[in-house]
């Protein structure tokens, strides 16, 4: 005599929904986060003297632990007296040589 039962491998259609909306939420929530990130490093730069487009390079890995050493490590371009363009200008250079850098090892990667 033979017996059919059927055994289920996976999840059934209702666990896969919960489970998408699951994993929809967390890329939701994460995503809030590192844009609230994001704002709080462009105003750190900004109030720095530099560019706050300078946070955004924090998105790039390797970069971004560059860029925070820099802001560490570098005196601030508001205290020396800068003026914005040349802060803008100084802050444009830095990114112009560190980009094709870090791409560079990326790639090797």
């Amino acid at each position: 005599m033979e017996s059919s039962v059927f055994v289920q491998h996976g999840p059934t259609e209702s666990q896969a929904v919960v489970w998408f909306a699951l994993a929809m939420l967390i890329a939701f929530v994460v995503l809030i986060i590192i844009a609230i990130k994001l704002l709080i490093i462009c105003k750190i730069f900004s109030k720095a003297g530099y560019s706050w487009a300078l946070g955004l390079l924090m998105l790039i890995p390797i970069l971004n632990i560059i860029m925070g050493l820099l802001h560490c490590f570098c005196r601030l371009a508001c205290s020396e007296g800068a003026t914005p363009s040349q802060t803008a200008a100084a802050t444009t250079n830095i990114a112009c040589l560190l980009i094709p850098i870090v791409l560079k090892i990326q790639i090797a990667i």
